[in-house]
């Protein structure tokens, strides 16, 4: 999973437009040309890892549970991903009488999973007395580059819309990028020295905790995969991107309401000397 600096779509951005639109459409259908054939061999497409295949991931391959999801955003012309996880939970180790950049993966599953096993990986015999380790759950992230500005923030309100506030937008060196991120984030430390530094007890709740993290994190991509689907399909039936179709529909309700006319003020004198004034609004 690759960090992506973002900022939120921008209202008014014609100059960012300009900018992303010259010599743009030439970057992304190079860079989507050669991402596609990236992801041509089979192996990269099916969710297993290969020596043969050329996905850009530490894994090898996408993962399974966003195949689907991977493959309709890049039948797309606007769009093609760059890079992806479905969501994974992890434990990561690191020597603590080494720098930090010599840590290690000693377990990674992109499923729910089972307490047994990570007990198994916390209390295993080869782990070295200088090896501290934290349980991690990571959600799913995808970026996408996009062709325009305006389809990466169609895509950008489609994430958003769907729980991945963490979403953003960059844009530099003619490329326009969207990531889709969110916070369902886990991380406690399991290990400390080469042993288990949690109960068995406390150990079971953290990974009922990640396997609950787990189901949200696969409602918001079912929810991501199900809007952007509906919210292209619209767009390929009027031809008009979706945000000037709902500035069409508030000009059409501003149309539709009254107008207002000139008032009428009516001042009533009471026979004890208070006034009382009304206003009258005509409506055509």
């Amino acid at each position: 999973t690759h960090t992506l600096s973002h900022t939120h779509a921008p209202q008014n951005c014609s100059a960012l437009v300009a900018m992303s639109c010259d010599g743009g459409d030439f970057v992304f259908e190079a860079g989507k040309r050669r991402r596609l054939a990236e992801l041509a061999h089979p192996a990269a497409m099916d969710g297993v890892a290969d020596a043969d295949a050329t996905d850009r991931s530490k894994k090898g391959s996408l993962d399974a549970p966003i195949v689907n999801l991977v493959g309709f955003i890049n039948a797309h012309p606007d769009y093609v991903t760059t890079s992806s996880c479905s969501g994974r939970v992890a434990i990561f180790a690191e020597d603590s009488a080494a720098p930090k950049a010599s840590g290690q993966w000693l377990y990674v599953s992109h499923a729910p999973p089972q307490t047994e096993n990570i007990v198994g990986v916390c209390t295993a015999p080869d782990l070295q007395p200088n090896t501290d380790a934290n349980l991690k759950f990571e959600p799913f992230v995808l970026h996408v580059q996009c062709r325009s500005l305006q389809a990466a923030q169609t895509l950008f309100q489609v994430a958003f819309e769907s729980g991945f506030k963490h979403s953003g937008i960059n844009i530099g060196n003619k490329k326009t990028i969207v990531a889709v991120r969110s916070t369902i984030k886990l991380d406690v430390p399991v290990v400390l020295h080469g042993k288990l530094a949690v109960s068995t007890e406390y150990l079971d709740w953290v990974v009922a905790s990640a396997v609950d993290k787990f189901a949200l994190n696969d409602s918001r991509i079912k929810r991501f995969e199900d809007g952007l689907r509906a919210r292209l399909a619209q767009q390929s039936v009027t031809g008009v991107p979706a945000q000037k179709q709902q500035k069409q529909q508030k000009q059409r309700k501003q149309e539709q309401r009254p107008t207002r006319g000139p008032r009428l003020v009516t001042t009533i004198v009471c026979e004890n000397g208070h006034t009382v004034t009304t206003t009258t609004l005509h409506q055509s």
